[in-house]
């Protein structure tokens, strides 16, 4: 069963939560257990949140776009903005990061900034990120077992 949404708002963090609850709500309709859905959601809300805060550092007056595809064994999920690109070597580093250990005893550890990428690379199967038509994509890709 193939399944497709395809939303565009404008480029804020209100937007980016209604645009993770669309694909929560379109997550519902596959196989996968809730809790990867709740995690996805939150893999959304991060690259979402990145391009806002990075790509059109949170200025007005810019476009977000998100795509879901979903078919029998894989999601796709597609955030693009047409803010500012980041370099190759960012972009590989940010594929190899690991979300950063918590120590109860050092408060330093207890940031939230700098976990995006670790929680992402976590959760889904694929992270990839490339430019085309003048926009940033990441395309995040989660695998479906039946």
């Amino acid at each position: 069963m193939n399944k497709e949404l395809q939303l565009c708002g404008e480029a804020n963090y209100e937007t980016v939560a209604l645009i993770a609850k669309a694909v929560s709500g379109m997550y519902h309709l596959t196989a996968l257990p809730a809790v990867d859905i709740d995690m996805v959601e939150l893999a959304v809300v991060e690259i979402g949140n990145n391009a806002v805060e990075h790509a059109y550092e949170e200025r007005a007056g810019h476009q977000l776009w998100a795509g879901f595809k979903c078919n029998d064994n894989r999601v796709t999920i597609t955030i693009s903005d047409c803010g500012s690109s980041m370099p190759k070597e960012i972009v590989e580093e940010l594929q190899q990061r690991d979300i950063p250990e918590l120590d109860p005893d050092d408060p330093s550890t207890w940031n939230t900034s700098g976990r995006g990428f670790g929680i992402i690379n976590q959760v889904m199967d694929e992270v990839l990120y490339y430019q085309e038509d003048g926009k940033n994509h990441f395309r995040m890709i989660k695998h479906v077992t039946p």
